[in-house]
């Protein structure tokens, strides 16, 4: 399904622009972290490590995934940069896909692991057509209340002039979203709405994120929602206002998770739960003011190019720290894609067979059971 390699993007969201700065590259696929990244803490070593005189440990055992650079996926990030999952025998490899219809064919027939990222139009339609592709546990999560990290951005000038002061001034504007059928633009359907206000009522354009703020500042578009930080350089380069009454949270929905494979999921389940065990123990350390860690800034800055100095002045996720996928809100993003038109079935379906919350669970005990 295409090479193996390291890789900048997924479904043309390209980070490694010239807006955000990419530092340096991360770890080749499947090659062993770096000794600092490696390290974990005093008496916490590989699965399986043996002394001298007995049997060596198994080969570490080999998941396939796709990713894309943000910092909603930091747990998987923290988890690979600091060698969390090769702790649990397992041998990350990263691949580069050029669609979502690419990454849900890969899912469906196994040939992919695990996508981190979101749940989108193409998920659900794939579950309808009997794509069997299991939601296993949230990566990332709007906060309960406060500003939440999809920005909302209106171009400078129309804020000067007067002319947009809310998106209740959107009517007719330009209106940036990275794709259709997706997190952002579920996110952009109800902001709008709650200013009374429909996404046809509203000249959607579809823009990659680094794109968005150029697009401020050349005027091509009139308000950017978009993923942190790109709403942070849009104010920093002069270009753009964040309008904070339409950016209040929507709520704390769980907006991109780790997808597995059905394969992954139930016929390697021990692997998939290990992978969660990783991936939870980087995400409890993605608590409270993590940001001024200088180990943790420094490790996302080389994982997805965001600089330290920006981040610490951008609005950050919030990070699960039990994993518990939350099947209503699936429920609720399906009915919203309906809704928009999006789906290619017009009878709910039930979501439930595509959740699997017992691998996350199961993670949790293990983890707590080593005091973590």
């Amino acid at each position: 399904m295409g090479s193996w390699r390291w890789w900048c993007s997924l479904v043309g969201i390209a980070v490694c622009s010239g807006v955000v700065a990419c530092t340096a590259p991360a770890p080749a696929p499947g090659a062993a972290p770096s000794p600092a990244q490696s390290a974990g803490p005093a008496g916490f070593g590989a699965p399986g490590a043996a002394s001298a005189a007995t049997a060596p440990p198994p080969a570490p055992e080999r998941v396939s995934v796709a990713w894309v650079r943000s910092l909603n996926l930091a747990p998987f990030n923290v988890a690979w940069g600091k060698g969390y999952y090769e702790q649990e025998g397992l041998r990350i490899e990263t691949a580069e896909f050029q669609s979502t219809a690419d990454v849900v064919s890969a899912l469906g027939t196994g040939q992919l692991d695990v996508s981190v990222g979101s749940v989108s139009a193409g998920t659900f339609n794939a579950w309808q057509r009997g794509v069997k592709m299991i939601v296993a546990a949230p990566t990332s999560v709007y906060p309960a209340e406060g500003l939440m990290p999809t920005s909302v951005v209106v171009r400078k000038e129309l804020w000067d002039t007067g002319q947009v002061r809310s998106l209740a001034d959107a009517r007719g504007r330009r209106v940036a979203v990275n794709a259709r059928g997706n997190i952002t633009e579920y996110t952009a359907w109800l902001v709008l709405g709650r200013r009374g206000l429909g996404l046809e009522e509203v000249s959607e354009q579809i823009v990659p994120f680094p794109d968005q703020v150029a697009g401020l500042a050349n005027g091509s578009i009139d308000i950017m929602i978009a993923s942190e930080p790109f709403g942070t350089v849009a104010i920093n380069q002069g270009v753009g206002v964040r309008l904070e009454e339409d950016q209040q949270t929507i709520g704390p929905i769980q907006f991109t998770h780790f997808i597995f494979s059905e394969q992954f999921a139930e016929g390697r389940a021990d692997a998939a739960t290990r992978f969660l065990v990783a991936s939870l123990r980087a995400a409890r350390e993605l608590q409270g003011d993590w940001v001024t860690d200088p180990r943790l800034a420094q490790l996302l800055e080389e994982q997805i190019g965001f600089k330290q100095e920006l981040l610490a002045r951008s609005v950050l996720p919030v990070f699960p720290t039990d994993f518990t996928v939350r099947a209503e809100e699936l429920m609720q993003f399906q009915d919203a894609l309906m809704r928009m038109g999006h789906l290619t079935y017009s009878t709910p379906l039930d979501v439930r067979p595509f959740v699997n919350t017992t691998l996350a669970e199961r993670a949790r005990q293990q983890l707590e059971a080593r005091g973590r």
